[in-house]
């Protein structure tokens, strides 16, 4: 098992929190640069804890909670509750394992990883408010909660099984992966990568084993077959630009070579059924008048089947609607050494044992068939890598430089400097608004104050600049 990479990634976070005093708010993990995963995973379970507390006051309260505005004031709740909130070093040492654990299982299998984190062995339905608050535990393959929490809100879901969730992710990922693979599978090596690569010296290489994992569960044989073909030793370390150019060159030319065969075989078909056109309408006629009389009940029986097959078309095109205008990060990323650590057993009923084996055994029992119903194809635009040119002070000018560290930073110039570094060094406008947050939440500044939304703009710019 990957051991030894997990208690590595584990130990160099764990180090991070003890610069930190006994006790601390959720806001000190920004300022000693916890892994965003983590963090992200933190805030996940800490929305969970406030979820229980707030269903026990729905469940025994004689006023009714429910709606979209009040659900908005709830969250609103949430986060001042997780700004003042007092955590321990054994509590958030204990979050940053289980943490490690999800995040390294979910970055190479995400659908089986969230649907065990969500449904645990269990068969039996979940609220989809529930649902959605487990989606707060993820930070990589942010499309999978955008694409999931906009389809059940139009569909006004209430409660899903865990089959029905699943049938939903994968729609969600063939979907991605007829429109966008390139895209997609680039992201997926970059996030394997950065979280994988947590601690190392660069971060532009990975095991192929942990690819492997990926294009198994996605059911990407060719690429797998690829794999094996180019690389020989799947434990071994390789850069992500070559592992690039295996899956995607020698895809699109096979691709190609199908595509062309697949055009061969349906001339030919063609030509074969316009010899007989009348013999098979007048059997097709005869086997009409053959055949036996409805009666009522296989009628209904007919009608209902219809309106089901006719109810899983209009949600399958509604998962298609949702994909429309999605933005795919791409996380620049680099490599790691090998590390010789070992990771204790990690007991947790929510999240299950790490997946990943020596030789990559493929998690059997909670895939579901992947259906092969046709997709409507949308243009997804994805976020490309691109340098920045300009710096990101060049989109303020001195007056509001002045304002800002005044108003924002208390006068503090060093850790307005140190911020607008470390926001500059992030590999994505996510992780930099992260920050922003931590510094709103550290100087009690309102994220609409005219300051604060003069330095959003600028990091967005900074981040979108040449898109």
């Amino acid at each position: 098992m990957l051991e030894k990479e997990i208690q590595f990634i584990t130990d160099f976070n764990l180090n991070k929190i003890k610069s930190l005093s006994s006790s601390f708010i959720f806001n000190g993990l920004f300022r000693i640069e916890l892994h965003p995963a983590l963090i992200k995973y933190i805030s996940g379970r800490l929305d969970f804890l406030i979820y229980e507390e707030r269903k026990i006051l729905l469940e025994n309260s004689r006023f009714d909670y429910s709606g979209s505005k009040i659900a908005e004031y709830f969250n609103l709740i949430s986060d001042e509750i997780k700004k003042t909130k007092k955590l321990s070093y054994n509590e958030v040492e204990d979050y940053i394992k289980k943490g490690v654990v999800f995040n390294a299982n979910f970055c190479v299998q995400p659908k089986s990883t969230l649907t065990n984190l969500i449904f645990k062995n269990a068969e039996e339905s979940k609220s989809t408010a529930e649902i959605k608050v487990y989606l707060n535990f993820i930070y990589y393959y942010g499309y999978f909660k955008e694409i999931f929490n906009s389809y059940i809100s139009r569909r006004k879901i209430v409660n899903l099984g865990k089959y029905e969730f699943r049938e939903i992710l994968d729609k969600i990922d063939n979907e991605l992966l007829t429109s966008k693979r390139e895209d997609i599978i680039s992201d997926t090596l970059n996030s394997i990568s950065d979280f994988y690569n947590d601690g190392g010296i660069t971060k532009s290489s990975i095991q192929p084993a942990l690819v492997e994992a990926y294009l198994k569960e996605k059911n990407l044989n060719e690429m797998i077959e690829l794999l094996h073909k180019e690389v020989k030793d799947n434990k071994k370390k390789i850069e992500i630009d070559e592992l690039k150019k295996i899956l995607f060159t020698k895809t699109i030319i096979n691709q190609e070579l199908l595509e062309k065969k697949a055009i061969e075989e349906e001339i030919e078909t063609k030509n074969e059924t316009k010899v007989l056109p009348d013999i098979e309408f007048e059997e097709e006629k005869r086997s009409d008048s053959a055949r036996p009389s409805l009666d009522g009940k296989e009628e209904e029986e007919i009608i209902e089947e219809e309106e089901i097959k006719e109810e899983k078309e209009t949600a399958d095109e509604l998962i298609k609607s949702e994909i429309s205008e999605l933005e795919i990060e791409n996380k620049q990323n680099n490599s790691d050494e090998e590390e010789t650590l070992i990771i204790d057993d990690v007991e947790e009923e929510e999240i299950q044992e790490p997946i990943l084996e020596e030789e990559i055994i493929e998690n059997e029992g909670t895939e579901s068939k992947i259906d092969n119903e046709e997709l409507i194809e949308e243009h997804i635009p994805v976020a490309k890598e691109s340098k920045r040119e300009k710096d990101i002070f060049s989109f303020l000018s001195r007056k509001e430089i002045d304002k800002i560290v005044s108003i924002i930073f208390n006068d503090d110039e060093d850790d307005f400097a140190n911020t607008m570094e470390r926001i500059s060094e992030c590999s994505s406008y996510e992780q930099a608004s992260e920050i922003l947050k931590s510094v709103f939440f550290t100087y009690r500044v309102n994220p609409y104050k005219r300051e604060a939304v003069t330095l959003t703009n600028t990091v967005s710019n900074y981040f979108h600049q040449g898109s």
